[in-house]
């Protein structure tokens, strides 16, 4: 939890977020207020069709951009799309994502009060943190 607070919500420009691990989906570390499907629990089986659809937007990054993905119950239209990172938009706000070796890294923004460009710029600079430690 210490890594999204101080790397990502410290920004002040992060909603919420999420460090999941690729292989099985266990939730590494998160915010209170992050949940998949807009429910009350996260189950095992959530996680899994929602890193499905990460996945599948990620490996299939032409067809995140010209239809958009779904995530978290909201369609966003993806901004940029490749086999590393994620960034989607849609009017309430939007999602930035990256791949690493074992985690994907999620975090939320808010459209009316967070600044788009440093939300992504905090989620990166701790994918890329984890791309050097190899994780």
């Amino acid at each position: 939890m210490n890594q999204i607070n101080e790397t990502l919500l410290a920004t002040r420009n992060i909603r919420d977020a999420a460090i999941l691990r690729r292989k099985d989906g266990a939730i590494k570390a998160k915010t209170l207020g992050f949940f998949f499907n807009t429910c009350k629990s996260i189950t095992e089986q959530l996680v899994d069709d929602e890193l499905s659809k990460l996945s599948t937007a990620m490996d299939n990054p032409q067809h995140a951009r010209t239809s958009g993905f779904e995530l978290m119950s909201s369609h966003y239209k993806a901004v940029r799309a490749d086999g590393l990172s994620l960034y989607g938009k849609n009017e309430s706000g939007g999602v930035i994502c990256a791949r690493t070796t074992d985690f994907f890294i999620i975090g939320t923004y808010e459209a009316a009060s967070m600044q788009p460009a440093i939300a992504v710029e905090a989620v990166e600079k701790l994918a890329e943190y984890m791309r050097q430690k190899a994780k």
